[in-house]
């Protein structure tokens, strides 16, 4: 297989996850099989890096120990954490035979391109559509959301699960994969690997698409990144820059809370915060009516979090070493909580699976592309911002496609090695 073809087999599976995962797996199984291949004909030496790029990987396998021991052993856990070890192999064998260039443009481009067809097929729905739609959100919150409203869009279906209906996989994992392609946006632009005007065409959409999605992790990710490398660049930033950078900064935020759809679940959630977190008596049936549905002005998903989150931290306290495992942190969440979910929280999740010892090898597997990758900071600080916040707000690294996205990137910021192509 030549370098042309490695690099554009390489390129479909960011956008695979979001297509099909089973195909995708497929594509991600041959990789590795060849890398292994690669590896055993050639008797290349492994890098110790391949080890803490999986940092991730073995975080699970211990718990999956602890799991052993308390006979709650189950292999999917493992099963799901394999991506993080197939990326590191799949990218250090293969690092000499990239093209990064093209495997940077084929996953911004084609990711992009989905992002405007999806939002005009969203727009097309929402004017098109008289129907109230649930499934976004409850049938009481549905209702109140339309109630004396004389809207000419139909918002449900340009937000949240509705707007990605035709795809397959989760509004947060993908608003994730949205702020990433951002950043290499930015990063093509300042290497001028990309137009001006093109790059201008495909940052609006994308933004506009994060702000429809409504995932409210992605979104104070993206504002939070946004300002802060604004004021690290702030001195070096010609007048004219500054005033056009901070104008788009604020004409963006406008934009997003002129979004009726949007501004409607962050202010649920605000207001959920400010009323109810000092609450000491919160319980799994805190804020529920008749028939189990929230008060209009309660946000349900901020309050089974708050809870989730409280329970979680006990969890810790009972074992901190090595946790429950796996499994048995599942549980135990469940039990403690009241509530049939994860923790929505990744480090309070691997607290309670991997305890201590878990917490500190997810920090540092968070933040080892900042000291092992040769491309410029400013591109890694964003990624590893954007993971980083996410993982307050959701176990991204608990389903295939959050490991197959964090893992891609990461081993892609890790392993390639050519100074000239890396570096801004």
């Amino acid at each position: 297989m030549n370098n042309n073809r490695f690099t554009l087999l390489l390129s479909i599976i960011p956008v695979l996850i979001v297509i099909d995962n089973r195909i995708n797996g497929l594509v991600l199984i041959l990789l590795s099989l060849y890398s292994i291949y690669i590896i055993i004909s050639n008797k290349l030496r492994l890098d110790s890096k391949i080890a803490f790029a999986s940092t991730y990987f073995f975080i699970i396998l211990i718990a999956s120990i602890v799991d052993v021991f308390s006979s709650s052993f189950e292999s999917k856990y493992i099963e799901t954490a394999l991506s993080s070890l197939f990326f590191p192999v799949i990218f250090y064998t293969f690092q000499e035979r990239i093209i990064l260039k093209k495997l940077l443009r084929n996953i911004v481009y084609s990711v992009s391109l989905l992002n405007i067809v999806l939002l005009l097929y969203g727009f097309y729905r929402a004017i098109t559509s008289d129907e109230i739609v649930y499934g976004v959100w409850s049938h009481a919150v549905t209702e109140e959301f339309y109630k004396n409203s004389d809207y000419i869009i139909n918002w449900p279906f340009l937000t949240y699960k509705r707007l990605i209906e035709p795809v397959q996989i989760h509004p947060s994992y993908y608003g994730l994969l949205v702020n990433i392609i951002l950043a290499l946006l930015v990063y093509m632009f300042y290497r001028k690997e990309i137009s001006k005007k093109l790059f201008s065409i495909f940052v609006v959409f994308n933004i506009l698409f994060l702000f429809f999605l409504s995932s409210k992790a992605n979104i104070i990710a993206l504002v939070f990144v946004a300002i802060s490398l604004l004021l690290i660049k702030l001195s070096s930033l010609g007048p004219k820059v500054r005033i056009s950078a901070f104008s788009s900064v604020v004409v963006f935020l406008i934009l997003l809370f002129s979004i009726p759809s949007t501004q409607f679940r962050i202010k649920r959630s605000y207001n959920t915060l400010k009323e109810n977190l000092h609450n000491n008596e919160l319980d799994s049936s805190f804020g529920k009516v008749d028939g189990g549905t929230y008060k209009k002005e309660i946000d349900g998903s901020t309050i089974e979090r708050i809870i989730l989150w409280r329970s979680a931290i006990g969890l810790f306290f009972e074992k901190p070493m090595l946790g429950y495992g796996n499994s048995g942190g599942d549980e135990a969440i469940r039990r403690a909580s009241g509530i049939n979910k994860n923790t929505h929280n990744q480090y309070l999740q691997i607290l309670v699976n991997a305890g201590i010892v878990g917490f500190v090898m997810l920090l540092f597997f968070i933040g080892y592309p900042m000291f092992s990758s040769y491309f410029d900071k400013m591109l890694i600080i964003p990624i590893v911002l954007f993971v980083a916040i996410n993982l307050l707000f959701e176990n991204i690294l608990d389903r295939q496609w959050g490991v197959v996205i964090v893992s891609f990137f990461y081993s892609l910021l890790i392993f390639h090695k050519n100074n000239d192509e890396s570096k801004v």
